[in-house]
C-alpha cells in the first residue's frame, strides 16, 4: 500500500499575497492613527489658545476705555500650557473712531514637526515671531477674536 503525499496547504505565492494585503491594511491603520494624533494635538492647542485669548479679552474689558489703546495695542502674550516661545498671542487695537475701538486678538503656535498655525514664522532660537504676510497689521490665525468696545 502506497502512502499518498498530501498536497494541501498554501503556496508561496498565496502567502506573499496575504502578507502584501496585511501590510497595506496595517499601513492604512497606522496613517489613520498618525492623523488622529495630529488632530488631537491641534485641538488641544486650539483650546489652550482660545482660553488664553479669552483671558486677554476679559483683561481688556476690565480696563478703563481711555487706557485700552495705550495698554494693549501691540501687546504680545504667551499661552500657558504650550511650550515656551513656541506660541505667540498678539493684540491690535484700532482707534480710528475714538468712541469705538476694534480689538483683534490672535494666537499662533508651532505644532510638532515644525508646522506653524497662524501668521507667524520662526525667528532666532526657534522663537515664533509675528509675520504679517498679508500686511493687514493683525495676527491672522485659526484662533482669532475681533470685538468692538464703545465708551460708556
Amino acid at each position: 500500500m502506497e502512502k499518498s503525499i498530501s498536497k494541501e496547504g498554501f503556496t508561496l505565492l498565496e502567502l506573499m499575497v496575504c502578507c502584501a494585503v496585511t501590510i497595506i491594511a496595517l499601513t492604512g491603520l497606522l496613517s489613520a492613527y498618525v492623523a488622529c494624533y495630529e488632530l488631537n494635538e491641534t485641538m488641544r492647542n486650539s483650546n489652550l489658545a482660545i482660553s488664553a485669548a479669552q483671558k486677554v479679552l476679559e483683561e481688556i474689558r476690565s480696563t478703563p476705555f481711555l487706557s485700552v489703546y495705550a495698554n494693549y495695542n501691540g501687546y504680545q502674550f504667551q499661552v500657558s500650557g504650550m511650550p515656551v516661545n513656541k506660541n505667540l498671542g498678539r493684540v491690535v487695537v484700532d482707534n480710528t473712531n475714538p468712541n469705538l475701538l476694534q480689538v483683534d486678538v490672535g494666537v499662533c503656535w508651532s505644532q510638532k514637526g515644525s508646522r506653524i498655525l497662524g501668521e507667524c514664522s520662526t525667528g532666532v532660537g526657534g522663537t515664533l515671531v509675528f509675520n504679517d504676510a498679508n500686511v493687514n497689521g493683525k495676527l491672522d490665525s485659526p484662533v482669532q477674536f475681533t470685538t468692538l468696545m464703545s465708551q460708556r
